[in-house]
């Protein structure tokens, strides 16, 4: 029995990295996962990963910034698995370059997949999440939501209004109909007045990461968050 036993769940950016760790981890622990990207090839190889290990999952190709291709992903969730529990959103793209050399077309590209695709996400799996009277909906965030870095200025700009939409949803849904978790308080700026931080990180081994390629790990502290605030405990409070 694992601890996300009959949920399904959406993955978006499931091709690689957080999001195909993430996709392996609920399939381990039993859920049903439908990952979504817009690269076919590398979203069959997270599929066939998990079957291999003998999870059950689905792909959908699409841009999740697209109306009609976050409701083809609702809609075979639904003809698959019979529903949305779910939505992890890590689907984001970066884009480093000084501020005065980025187009002003490719400053809204960012913005477009990691801001306006969260939203799309968002407001499609809603109404699928009220059909099963229950949900959570989490968007992968980044330090660079909070504090600014030099030649990153979509993504900073991009992540900080995913963790205002975050807000803005959780608030919208208060009823717990589907879950917003809002982003946690960040802590101060490690290199503060140009003094790199001194605190040695201690690695923390989970037995549930265990078996996941290293190169697909999550960091501890989000695979506690998601343990946390996603499907297991329905009434876990972030």
């Amino acid at each position: 029995m694992g601890t996300l036993d009959g949920k399904v769940a959406l993955i978006a950016g499931g091709a690689t990295g957080i999001g195909r760790a993430t996709a392996e981890l609920f399939a381990m622990e039993g859920a049903r996962v439908v990952v979504f990207g817009r690269r076919a090839g590398p979203l069959a190889e997270t599929v066939e990963a998990i079957i291999r290990a003998g999870g059950k999952a689905q792909a959908v190709a699409g841009d999740a910034a697209l109306e009609t291709d976050a409701a083809r992903l609702v809609q075979t969730a639904r003809a698959e698995f019979g529903g949305v529990d779910a939505l992890v959103n890590c689907a984001a793209v970066r884009l480093r370059a000084p501020l005065t050399e980025i187009s002003a077309a490719d400053f809204a590209e960012v913005l477009r997949i990691n801001l306006v695709g969260a939203f799309v996400l968002t407001k499609a799996v809603v109404p699928a999440m009220r059909e099963r009277r229950g949900g959570s909906i989490i968007h992968i965030g980044s330090a660079l939501g909070t504090v600014a870095a030099p030649d990153f200025s979509p993504y900073v700009a991009s992540k900080g209004g995913v963790h205002q939409l975050a807000r803005a949803a959780a608030h919208g849904h208060r009823d717990g109909c589907p879950r917003v978790p809002p982003p946690p308080a960040q802590a101060p700026h490690p290199h503060r007045a140009g003094r790199p931080c001194q605190r040695r990180r201690r690695r923390m081994p989970l037995p549930g990461l265990r078996g996941l390629p290293l190169r697909h790990g999550l960091h501890p502290r989000r695979r506690r968050r998601l343990d946390r605030v996603l499907i297991r405990e329905p009434h876990a409070q972030v």
